[in-house]
């Protein structure tokens, strides 16, 4: 066992070593932000990171999933495993902060904060890598692609990732535009929602605006569709949930009927027996509506995610460790869940696991993510990889 050796982890120790790689961060950092990439292809962002593993010494998986990496530090002493996930992929986005690093790719912005949270992730490894002679246990550090959609954390994890060695608990990181760099955001239990979406085509048939008898109008249909499913949803769906009709296309004159409209949206949950309930429930709303209109349709409800769920006792312990590196007032315990989705609930249906949201506002208010204008306090990484690096030490402490 490794005695003493924890002493190393004292707090002004761990800020002193990142503050001998905080320029290599932050050139990270902008770097990955000037070349954003979305989805799974990601080559740019890849070779970024493993360039960076590999100056640091750091043995890494990369290809998983088609683009994701998982990095392995493994400690001098036995004991568990800890996962620290870090998304890398962009949105289509168009960026408008004016920044000297902006994005290059026009189209393409890190809109979502994915960039710091891969810096972040990379900054912990750089400083447990360099404890691992006093580590009793491993480190898992995983870049992940496509969390903005379609979704990478499932596939990485079918590939193996919890493996050799098992994992015993995930932790992630996700900027957050409420609260100043130096603030480290936690919530216990439903931390974010199912992300669902939902499509709907109807057809009816086109005609002259002035003739709607010799027509069905999908365009009525849809609006009477509207209005029946935000009560109908209403009715079955709990206090914490959101139904959103957030399209409504048909037609493209003001004289003529169309032959199709088109309706989309979501609805964010926490329960997958109410997800349930809501998709059987909007399609006997739309089929009742449409035959009276005499109009057919296809309806298309899309589980994503599941809820982020946050382990209760995982959460307060990592935050008695966050308060180790931010103090008392930098813990802002959050009342309410976000109906945001995100794929790290797939870890969280595997092992124990914390999702926290790391302060970021540079100034308040600030632009709120997926904003063109987002921007972030670099000073966030530093606060956030402490964080993580406090909690794994205290984790893999404990080896009960």
């Amino acid at each position: 066992m490794p005695g003493n050796g924890y002493i190393i982890e004292g707090i002004g120790f761990m800020k002193s070593n990142y503050l001998a790689i905080k320029d290599q961060i932050i050139a990270l950092r902008r770097d990955l932000h000037a070349h954003p990439e979305v989805e799974f292809d990601l080559p740019y962002t890849a070779d970024a990171i493993c360039a960076f593993l590999d100056e640091h010494g750091i043995s890494y998986q990369r290809d998983i999933a088609k683009s994701g990496i998982c990095a392995l530090i493994q400690g001098d002493y036995p004991g568990k495993t800890l996962l620290l996930r870090a998304d890398m992929d962009a949105l289509p986005v168009t960026e408008e902060t004016g920044l000297s690093f902006a994005s290059v790719h026009e189209g393409n912005m890190h809109a979502c904060g994915h960039d710091i949270h891969v810096a972040t992730v990379a900054a912990a490894g750089v400083l447990l890598h360099g404890m691992r002679s006093s580590l009793c246990g491993n480190v898992k550090l995983i870049f992940q692609p496509a969390e903005e959609g379609v979704g990478g954390a499932e596939p990485m994890i079918a590939e193996g990732i919890m493996e050799n060695p098992h994992v015993d608990a995930a932790l992630a990181m996700h900027v957050s535009p409420l609260s100043p760099a130096g603030v480290i955001e936690v919530k216990s239990g439903a931390c974010m929602a199912s992300p669902d979406h939902f499509y709907l085509t109807i057809y009816g048939k086109g005609t002259h605006g002035a003739e709607p008898q010799n027509g069905i109008n999908p365009v009525a249909a849809g609006a009477e569709i509207v209005s029946a499913l935000y009560r109908a949803v209403g009715e079955v769906a709990a206090d914490e949930s959101v139904f959103s009709v957030c399209c409504f296309n048909g037609g493209t004159a003001t004289n003529v009927i169309p032959d199709t409209a088109f309706i989309g949206g979501t609805f964010r949950s926490f329960s997958q027996e109410e997800r349930e309930q809501v998709e059987q429930t909007m399609d006997r709303e739309i089929s009742a509506i449409c035959a009276r209109y005499g109009a057919t349709y296809d309806f298309n409800y899309v589980y994503l995610y599941p809820p982020v769920i946050n382990h209760p006792e995982l959460t307060v312990a990592f935050a008695a460790s966050a308060k180790k590196v931010v103090g008392e007032q930098g813990i802002k315990w959050l009342e309410k869940p976000f109906m945001l989705g995100d794929d790290f609930a797939y870890f969280g249906k595997s092992v124990p696991a914390c999702y926290f949201r790391g302060g970021c506002a540079p100034t308040l208010p600030a632009e709120p993510l997926h904003s063109p204008r987002f921007m972030a306090d670099e000073n966030c990484i530093e606060a956030g990889a402490l964080a993580m690096v406090q909690f794994a030490l205290d984790f893999l402490k404990n080896n009960e």
